[in-house]
Formats: C-alpha cells, structure tokens, sequence
C-alpha cells in the first residue's frame, strides 16, 4: 500500500513539473520574460517531497539553471528531452574547461 502511495504522489509531482516546464517556455517564448527564481521556487516547493529537503532545494536550483540554458524543453512519457540554445551550449562547454 505504501509503494502505491509513493507511485501516486510520484506521478501528481512528475505532472506538476512538466507543467511547470511548460509553463516557464510558454513565458519564455510567447512573452519574451525572464522567469524569476522566486516564482520557480514558489511552484516546485514540495515536489518530490519524499526526498529530503536538501535535495528539493537543490532540485529547484537545478531546474532553474537548466531553463536558463535551455531553448526549449519537452517532458513526455519517454523521459525528458532539452534543446539548449548557443549560449547554454557554451555555458556548459566553459563550466566543463573550466574542471
């Protein structure tokens, strides 16, 4: 019954992110706005709650930097699948010479 519950709360939290993806290129692309960390916290807070906090915040934190580098982004039954623009391209390229 608890593997169940977990599996349920799974697939609302998977649900809830990909809307929140959704929603961050919807802003990003048809109304050309950044999204502020402030809202990205506010809508990811408590997603995946079964993990301990620390890794909530550090979720979030990742979500943020990937739809910062990102041009689009697409969550599917399939997984996740991220197009990065140029300039998330060389942010990455940089961070990787950079170790």
């Amino acid at each position: 019954m608890q593997t169940q519950e977990e599996m349920r709360r799974f697939r609302n939290d998977m649900a809830r992110a990909s809307w929140v993806m959704e929603a961050a290129l919807e802003i990003r692309k048809e109304h050309n706005e950044e999204i502020s960390p402030e809202w990205i916290s506010g809508v990811t807070e408590g997603l995946f709650a079964a993990t301990k906090k620390e890794g909530l915040q550090e979720g979030a934190q990742a979500l943020a930097a990937l739809m910062g580098l990102s041009a689009g982004a697409n969550i599917g039954p399939n997984g996740m699948e991220v197009q990065l623009s140029r300039k998330g391209r060389k942010a990455i390229a940089d961070a990787a010479a950079d170790t």
